[in-house]
This record gives C-alpha cells, sequence and structure tokens, in this order.
C-alpha cells in the first residue's frame, strides 16, 4: 500500500527570510535618532550652561560696578554734605573719578526709563564715570553712569561686559543728612513764644517738640521769596552763598505742628520754592493750613522714617571730635573733673584744649582763656578797648573798637554782652584758624562763653568779603562757631543782622526783629520777637573744631534697585 505524500509550499506572504535584518535596521535607525536627540540636548544644555555662566559673571561684573559707584557716591555724601551730587568732585575717595557728559541728542526722562535708553543722552544730568582704579573684574569689564535727579538723589547704573554676554543694574538713590546745622532752627525742646508776624524762615526747622506758627509766618526755599526776600543791595546778600533751592524741610518729633492762620505759608507754589516735605511725628494737631501754600508735599502721619530721632547735642559732642583727632580719651577726662555739673566740666575741659594743658597738654596752646568781668566788665561796645590778649603764638582774642578778630579758639569765663542795649553798635568780627595752621581763614574759630551771651546791635563779617566758605576766594571765609552751655539773647533793634554758628545747651532768644544767616540750635528756641533767619547751605561741613553737632548723620533711602536685563 502505497502513500502518497505531498510537499506543502508557503506563498510569498509567508517568506520570512531578511526580517532580522529590517528590524536591525530600525532599531539602529531609532537608536541613533534617539542618541542624536540626547547628543542635541546635551549640547543646548551646555551651552546654556555657558550662557548662563556668561550671564552670572558679567552680572557680577555690573554688580561689583555698582557697589563701587555705591560706596564712591556714600563718601561723597558724607564729605560734602547735602550738594554733593551737584558736582563733578569726589573729595576723600580713594581713586580718581572723571566725569564725562552725554553726547546724544535724547533727553534723559526718569519717569520713562531704564537709564540705558539714554546712555547717549545730551542731558547735562547724565554722566559717564571712568574710576582711577579701573573698570576690569575677572577679565570682565563695567562701565558706571550717573543720572542727577537732584543734589541729593540720583540714579546710577552699571553696565557689566564681557565674553559675549551684557547685564545692566540700575539703583534709585536718595540720602539725607540729618545734621543740626542742615536747618535754620534746631531745637530740643520745641520753638515757643512769638512765632508769628511777618517773619521769613528761608530753610530747615527740626523741632523736638511742639512748632506753632502763627499769623504771617514764611517758610521759604530760597532767598529771593517770602516777607523780606533778599536781593543785591541788601546787608545779608553778599554774605550768603548764591543758592536757589535750599531743600527745606519742616520736621517736628514727638509733637503738634500747628498752623494757626491760613495767612501762615510753608513754602509757595511755583518759582522753585515749593518746600521738600512738613513731617509730623508723634501728636499731629495741624489746623487751618492752607494746603497752597505748601504744594505737593504736605504729609500729617505718623512718620518714624521722616523724622528720625535726632537728639539735641551734647556740650561734650564737639571736644569729643577734637580728643578723638588727636588720640586723647574725653571719658576719661570728663571722670577726672569731679565735683561738677557738665556745664562746669566742659568749661574745665574746653580751657584745657584752647590752653594745651590739663587733660590735653600733650596738645599746643590754640588760643586764650579770659576772666570777663576782670577783662572788660563782661561787655564789649563799639569804640571799647582796644583788647588784647595773645597766648604768645599769635593766637588770641584782639578787639580795636569795630572789629573783633579771633586767632584760634578762645574761652570766655563768666556772661558776655557784643553791643549796646539799644543795638546801635556795629561789631565786625574775622576769624582765624590758629598758628598750627598758619592762621587759615578757612579753618574758622571758636568762642566759648561759660555764661550767658547777648549779642546786640550788629555782629557779623564784614559784608564785603562775603560769610562763609563755598563762597569764592581765601578772605571770603568767616567761620565763628559759638558755643554756650548756658542761653544766647539776640537783642538790639529791628534790622540788626547776627551771623554765624551758635550752640546753646541752654535756650536761644530772639527778642527783637533781628535778620541771622546761619543756624541756631539750642535746647529750646523762644521767638519774643519776628527775626528774618537765613539757613546757609551745608553749614556742618565748615565747622569750626569744637563746635557740637558736626557729626555726620546720614540716613540712606534705597527707593528701587532691578536688573534692566
Amino acid at each position: 500500500m502505497f502513500t502518497d505524500v505531498k510537499t506543502c509550499r508557503r506563498g510569498p506572504l509567508g517568506n520570512e527570510r531578511g526580517t532580522a535584518l529590517v528590524l536591525s535596521l530600525f532599531l539602529i535607525t531609532v537608536l541613533t535618532v534617539l542618541g542624536t536627540m540626547v547628543l542635541n540636548t546635551s549640547i543646548v544644555e551646555i551651552k546654556m550652561a555657558q550662557n548662563q555662566k556668561i550671564s552670572s559673571q558679567v552680572f557680577y561684573a555690573a554688580e561689583a560696578g555698582l557697589e563701587r559707584g555705591l560706596l564712591m557716591l556714600i563718601n561723597d555724601f558724607q564729605t560734602e554734605g547735602g550738594s554733593a551730587w551737584a558736582n563733578n568732585s569726589f573729595p576723600g575717595w580713594a581713586e580718581t573719578v572723571s566725569v564725562a557728559d552725554g553726547t546724544g541728542s535724547t533727553t534723559f526722562d526718569a519717569d520713562v526709563r531704564s537709564l540705558d535708553m539714554y546712555l547717549g543722552s545730551s542731558d547735562s544730568r547724565l554722566k559717564k564715570l571712568t574710576l582711577g582704579g579701573g573698570h576690569t573684574v575677572n577679565n570682565l569689564t563695567f562701565d558706571l553712569y550717573l543720572f542727577r535727579q537732584d543734589n541729593d538723589e540720583v540714579y546710577v547704573m552699571s553696565h557689566g561686559y564681557g565674553n559675549g554676554g551684557t547685564a545692566a543694574i540700575e539703583y534709585h538713590l536718595k540720602m539725607d543728612d540729618l545734621s543740626p546745622y542742615n536747618n535754620a532752627i534746631f531745637t530740643g525742646a520745641g520753638v515757643s513764644g512769638h512765632f508769628q508776624g511777618s517773619t521769613n524762615v528761608a530753610g530747615s526747622i527740626y523741632s523736638r517738640g511742639t512748632l506753632t506758627m502763627g499769623a504771617n509766618i514764611k517758610i521759604t526755599n530760597n532767598y529771593s521769596t517770602g516777607h523780606h526776600p533778599l536781593a543785591p543791595g541788601d546787608d545779608l546778600y553778599d554774605m550768603l552763598p548764591s543758592v536757589t533751592d535750599l531743600e527745606t524741610k519742616v520736621r517736628v518729633k514727638g509733637g503738634d505742628l500747628t498752623v494757626e492762620a491760613n495767612s501762615a505759608q510753608i513754602g509757595y507754589a511755583g518759582s522753585n520754592n515749593e518746600v521738600e516735605g512738613i513731617y509730623v511725628d508723634g501728636m499731629t494737631n495741624v489746623s487751618n493750613t492752607n494746603d497752597a501754600s505748601v504744594g505737593t508735599h504736605y504729609y500729617n502721619n505718623n512718620l518714624s522714617n521722616e523724622v528720625p530721632d535726632v537728639p539735641l547735642p551734647s556740650i561734650y559732642d564737639g571736644l569729643k571730635e577734637v580728643f578723638d583727632d588727636n588720640g586723647l580719651d574725653l571719658d576719661t577726662c570728663i571722670a577726672s573733673k569731679s565735683g561738677g555739673n557738665d556745664a562746669a566740666i566742659a568749661t574745665s575741659i574746653y580751657a584745657d584744649w584752647v590752653q594745651g594743658t590739663g587733660c590735653a597738654s600733650s596738645l599746643p596752646s590754640s588760643g586764650v582763656v579770659i576772666d570777663a568781668a576782670t577783662a572788660f566788665g563782661n561787655k564789649i561796645d563799639q569804640g571799647d578797648g582796644p583788647y588784647t590778649y595773645d597766648d604768645g603764638a599769635g593766637n588770641g582774642f584782639f578787639f580795636d573798637g569795630n572789629t573783633l578778630t579771633i586767632k584760634g579758639n578762645v574761652v570766655i569765663l563768666g556772661d558776655l554782652d557784643f553791643g549796646q542795649a539799644n543795638g546801635n553798635d556795629t561789631i565786625t568780627y574775622e576769624v582765624y584758624g590758629d598758628s598750627s595752621g598758619g592762621f587759615d581763614q578757612a579753618d574758622g574759630g571758636t568762642l566759648y562763653v561759660s555764661g550767658n551771651l547777648g549779642i546786640r546791635g550788629d555782629f557779623s563779617p564784614d559784608p564785603a568779603k562775603g560769610y562763609l566758605k563755598g563762597v569764592t576766594g581765601a578772605d571770603d571765609i568767616n567761620s565763628l562757631g559759638v558755643v554756650t552751655p548756658n542761653d544766647i539773647t539776640f537783642s538790639g533793634k529791628p534790622g540788626n543782622i547776627h551771623a554765624g554758628f551758635y550752640f546753646a545747651e541752654g535756650q536761644i532768644n530772639f527778642n527783637k526783629q533781628s535778620k541771622f544767616a546761619g543756624t541756631v540750635i539750642g535746647g529750646l528756641v523762644n521767638f519774643a520777637q519776628v527775626p528774618d533767619i537765613y539757613q546757609v547751605p551745608n553749614l556742618k561741613n565748615y565747622l569750626p573744631k569744637g563746635v557740637p553737632g558736626g557729626q555726620n548723620i546720614i540716613k540712606l533711602t534705597r527707593r528701587e534697585w532691578r536688573r534692566v536685563y
């Protein structure tokens, strides 16, 4: 029996030869694509990391430049005071700084910025700063730009670049010098008395206590407005530096600000005479205030940030600076003067300093000590004298009947009045630094009176020689600092002129309608009559040695920090 066997063959679709090759090629293709993607991702990440590194590097270079610029500006403000940023000088800074104006055609707009949009601006307030110490940080470079919004307010931008990257940081900076001498009036216990009538205060007021303004008082922001504007030909005009903006502020700490009548005004609209601000920290009893009189800068809130606690300087503050500058210990000296109150101890130490004796025996003589009762019966009138008190080195107190010349520093023991009570006397003073400085008028001198001081009649520098440092010419500097632990009273007749730095730990009294240029600092300031007071800008910078209140009291306001790109 035969079985018929047939061979079964598959058709074309059943042929599997080559399948493994196709799969292999497919897998290779997929792996190649994946590998390429991974490689590309790695390359991108490497580039991103490199870009991030470069971005960080140029950012830190820009930040380093910004820090240099900020330190330079803060140092400048502390050295030169409130007008520091109005000029191109940077005294006290360790490196030279060159300043170049913008040369482009675009006008800077502080409200539409960033600053980098205006680097080619022709606006003279925009500057490029070149630092003598260089602009390189780790092989990267920064450029520094400055825009002056105001004397005490700037924008500063640092532009870092290198290795194909750029970064820019901008900072909006404002500073305030809170020195008591950056005011027309500074008081430790308020302003009392008849602070009204046709009174003009050109400049700032800081009152630690109640400030009450009666009818017709005007607080102004320059010398050319108010009840009694100054103009060429006025007695005080040539004594004062030219100024159009006193940056006037009214600050009241821990008391009321009361404006009793609508005719009282703090600032005027327009004419560069809107005051910078009115700030009350404490009680806020403000009544009958015409807001239009203060422009757009009126504040009536609890503003501890705007009214920092600035204490009345101590009678020892000026001595501390002298002792510290000469490596002496004031606290040890005070402790050695047992058995007296602060006024008696301060008088003894001032005498030591001026004579180079006692606690200050390591210092040379810089003036004289005079007993006022024995020397001139506690008063000096026009036509008296001559009086000559010399320490042998040329320092001393000299009066020829009309002009008082102080060379160095003088301590008066007891009370002293300058001028007759009727106010008809005119006494002109000239002041020079002590002989160790070659009698440099720029250094000024200090008059310390242990008792009460009366200023009757005119008592001021020669108007033909200017007033304070800042006026052109070496002979135009007359810086007299007057200090007493007791009271100072200005009296005489209407129109008498008084000028200088006056510090009374007790009370300062204005008893006539006199004109005063400078700053008065008192435990209390009392107005029995209505003087005109004209603040001198940056007075603190020219304070003679030994006068309290010269320490830097700086408030830094960081308005805005931002990375531009």
